[in-house]
């Protein structure tokens, strides 16, 4: 099924303006539209013990308006640069949580496109891609800076483990599996796994095969580095733009905690990754 709409958290930064810019050549590429979403929370400020309710209110309502200028310039910087791009759009936005929002409203897209956070990223624009994934119910395309999203279709490696994750997200990155030049199945496995490996490898090839889907497969040993440096490494060495994969961890106190594998691809992979769960 191809993406109707794609959503994309915009704030201030210039690191948000790329990801826009990503977005608007991914949907124009598909022929799909855009949602622009942002969010802010008013800051809580700090108020004297003896202060009166007129100056409580009149902080609240201080803080208020700087959360909703700060909305109305994203905003604005989104219909600036959607302008450039003949990409249907549109706008919301909201005085509550970020993370919380961008889940929420991915009930109305088909795949959310989020930026790897940053060291010294401001609080306020960072996005839990595990509270998106397992609160939003969508494919998340994590993309690191500086990369363009005609690179993403060059060479797609698909991680693949034989799991309920891993077939999910084969299934989500469809359209970008069908735009490629190039498709992997690569699966890291054990020395003595290896003629398994190959067997259902090779069944991943021929379900795409039955979607006209060219696919090789690649098998290689999990010893030495690690299984997120070796997936890392085989995307360089092959010029990848795109990795699939299928999210594996667990809630814990509210929140997602990742798998070593996936925490690791997040926080170092060099190559976009497309993650469901």
């Amino acid at each position: 099924m191809p993406y109707a709409t794609l959503m994309v958290p915009v704030d201030e930064s210039k690191a948000s303006q790329a990801r826009v810019e990503f977005a608007c050549e991914l949907a124009s590429h598909f022929g799909c539209s855009l949602l622009g979403v942002a969010a802010r929370r008013p800051e809580t400020p700090f108020i004297a013990p003896n202060a009166t309710m007129a100056v409580v209110r009149e902080l609240l309502a201080t803080e208020m308006q700087k959360a909703e200028a700060e909305l109305k310039r994203a905003e604005s910087g989104f219909r600036a640069l959607i302008a450039g791009h003949n990409v249907p759009s549109e706008w919301r936005s909201t005085l509550t949580d970020r993370t919380t929002t961008v889940a929420m409203e991915a009930r109305a897209v088909d795949l959310i496109v989020i930026g790897r956070n940053r060291p010294g990223i401001v609080p306020s624009y960072a996005v839990d891609p595990g509270d998106v994934l397992i609160g939003g119910g969508r494919p998340v395309l994590v993309t690191p800076p500086d990369v363009p999203a005609g690179a993403i279709m060059s060479h797609v490696v698909i991680a693949w483990t034989d799991s309920r994750e891993a077939r999910r997200a084969v299934m989500d990155a469809m359209p970008f599996l069908q735009a490629a030049i190039q498709v992997t199945v690569l699966e890291i496995c054990g020395s003595d796994d290896v003629r398994n490996a190959r067997a259902r490898t090779a069944d991943v090839v021929a379900f795409l095969a039955l979607r006209a889907i060219s696919a090789e497969v690649a098998v290689l040993p999990a010893v030495g580095l690690s299984v997120a440096q070796r997936l890392i490494a085989f995307a360089r060495d092959e010029g990848a733009g795109l990795i699939v994969m299928g999210a594996y961890g667990h809630a814990r106190l509210r929140e997602w905690a990742f798998g070593g594998v996936t925490r690791e691809m997040l926080e170092t992979s060099p190559v976009c990754l497309l993650l469901s769960n």
